[in-house]
């Protein structure tokens, strides 16, 4: 483009390269200020982040001497960093962190180039102990390091958290064990308890039930008495023979429970400690000094009516919450078992005096009724002269009526004892031919209808059974007598065979039948099958003490109905009866109980 043949040429082609260099050295002058400036920025925003970071930045000697420390240790730590430099960076770690560190540190904690972590405690210049978090990474081979460089952070809040929540933790893994031990004691004990109404057991089963559950020595329950006031030792256990004869005569005055346990007004257990000095005889049972004790108060409503105790013998420490809580509960549920005996009991008493009443009723009803039935009989064979056809109509219907009000009598006292328990079994040999032969003669006096056919149909094999023969007669006549008195027109047939290792009697009949929906019940107490009929007599009992009577012997029975068909009534029985027989079990009369307030 230019001529640089000649001199001038050759000046402008160096004043333009000089010009070009010029710019060139003026761009890369600009560019290295601008560069830097960029350190410089960079250098202050890593020294304020240094200064400001909540994380320790050191680099440690291959000795383990600090040969760096961040500015943030002043204010993490409290140390100025100057008075770090050249100094042990373990000196400061917690005695029992040091020799773990040291250890890791020279077996390679400062020559790996992986980064190890660590958690170790260290102490802040003000004396306290902090967490601190750790990280190694050797840069050994790095020439402008050339040692581990650590990053650390303080640790202490997230720890303390840490252990907060574990603590937390295993508090409520205590507090559910807990709970789940409770409840199931007191599960078991609520079972045990209330499943129990015979008071002598009940209180048995209640003091084995604390010793138990409590892990106490000895249990006690005292009741008071209803005359004096006085407490009065009924059951106990862990105690030899003689320790406890000695116990059953104690009376605790009530003034002696109500000034030393006096809490048990309000509270359901107290826990007692007869360490104290004069201590010498429990407050509460009156026995000799025990060091620990829980009186459990027995209450009926809100009145206090008895001291339920669990004594250990060679406790000094305070009994835990759980055990508190589970005497608590025994405390409860002792009470309510305890009422609920004693309701039983006064059931008893009641139906006692009330069978007593049927009984004496009974008797002073049978014996004008025998005098009425008789005469009747008397006059109907014409014993004291001739009467009219009406007359004598009029004298049959009398006695009729009689000895239906005498079946009334007869099967009412006989349910009165069956609720009572005074029906017990009279096992012997019975010869069923003979016994059916019987009941087919006595039938004859009572039929009101003589155009009913009555068939007997006895198997020849039927063997002889060990059974009580009165229970067993009353069973087949009351059934013979109810096919009767719900039969019109037809007849009754009677049949006895053996079947299924025992007998079956079987009575049909061709009257009005009972309803599907009425034959679960026909065995219920004062229950009649006629659904809607007019009755015919009786109070319907004589199924229901079928029932019962056969559940005495073992026995089972079925039946077969349809309206306007006809009904048929199974009896099965064993050819050996059990004196222990199965089905329901009969109360037998309780025990007077003892003279207690409870």
């Amino acid at each position: 483009m230019f001529d640089v043949s000649g001199s001038l040429g050759v000046a402008a082609a160096a004043l333009l390269i000089a010009v070009l260099l010029a710019v060139r050295f003026r761009r890369l002058a600009t560019a290295a200020r601008q560069a830097e400036a960029r350190l410089r920025d960079n250098q202050r925003l890593t020294q304020a982040l240094m200064e400001h970071s909540s994380d320790l930045i050191s680099i440690l000697n291959a000795d383990g001497t600090i040969r760096y420390a961040s500015p943030s240790h002043a204010r993490v730590l409290g140390y100025d960093p100057a008075e770090l430099l050249g100094g042990d960076a373990f000196a400061l770690v917690h005695p029992d962190d040091q020799s773990r560190l040291r250890d890791a540190f020279a077996q390679g904690f400062g020559g790996s180039a992986t980064a190890v972590s660590y958690e170790f405690r260290y102490r802040h210049k003000d004396g306290s102990w902090r967490v601190v978090e750790a990280v190694a990474k050797s840069a050994l081979d790095d020439p402008a390091i050339a040692g581990t460089v650590v990053y650390s952070r303080d640790v202490t809040a997230r720890r303390h958290a840490e252990d907060e929540r574990a603590a937390l933790a295993v508090d409520l893994y205590t507090a559910q064990s807990e709970e789940a031990a409770v409840a199931s004691a007191l599960a078991r004990i609520g079972r045990a308890l209330i499943s129990e109404l015979e008071r002598p057991v009940l209180l048995d089963r209640l003091c084995r039930l604390t010793v138990h559950e409590l892990g106490c020595d000895m249990s006690h329950t005292y009741l008071r008495d209803g005359d004096s006031g006085d407490y009065i030792p009924v059951a106990g256990f862990g105690n030899s023979e003689e320790e406890w004869e000695a116990i059953r005569v104690v009376r605790v005055p009530r003034e002696q429970v109500e000034r030393h346990g006096g809490a048990l007004r309000e509270a359901d257990v107290v826990q007692l400690d007869e360490r104290r000095p004069g201590a010498g005889i429990d407050p509460v049972t009156g026995q000799p000094d025990a060091p620990r004790v829980l009186a459990m108060a027995v209450r009926r409503g809100g009145a206090l009516v008895g001291v339920h105790a669990a004594r250990y013998r060679n406790r000094s420490e305070p009994c835990t919450r759980a055990q508190e809580r589970i005497a608590a509960g025994i405390a409860q549920l002792a009470s309510m078992a305890l009422e609920n005996a004693r309701l039983v009991e006064e059931l008893d008493r009641a139906n006692r005096v009330k069978g007593d009443f049927v009984a004496s009723m009974s008797h002073e009803l049978r014996t004008p009724l025998n005098v009425i039935i008789g005469y009747s009989e008397l006059l109907v064979d014409q014993m004291f002269g001739e009467l009219e056809p009406e007359q004598r109509d009029t004298v049959r219907r009398i006695g009729e009526q009689g000895r239906e009000l005498l079946e009334l009598v007869n099967t009412t006292l006989d349910m009165s004892r069956l609720e009572s328990g005074s029906v017990v079994l009279t096992l012997q040999e019975v010869d069923l031919i003979n016994l059916l032969a019987e009941i087919e003669l006595e039938s004859q006096l009572v039929r009101r209808n003589p155009a009913l056919a009555i068939a007997w149909q006895v198997a020849p094999d039927v063997p002889h059974l060990w059974s009580d023969p009165m229970k067993l007669k009353i069973v087949v006549k009351n059934l013979l007598l109810n096919a009767l008195k719900f039969t019109d027109e037809g007849g009754v047939v009677v049949q006895a065979s053996v079947r299924d290792g025992g007998v079956e009697i079987t009575v049909s009949d061709s009257g009005i039948g009972i309803a599907t929906d009425m034959i679960p019940r026909i065995f219920e107490a004062f229950r009649q099958g006629d659904h809607g009929e007019v009755r015919r007599g009786g109070v319907g009992l004589g199924l229901h003490i079928v029932r019962r009577l056969l559940e005495m012997l073992g026995g089972t029975i079925e039946v077969e109905s349809e309206l306007q068909r006809g009904s048929t009534f199974r009896v099965w029985v064993p050819i050996r009866a059990s004196e222990a027989p199965p089905g329901p079990t009969v109360r037998g009369p309780a025990a007077p109980p003892p003279p207690v307030d409870s």
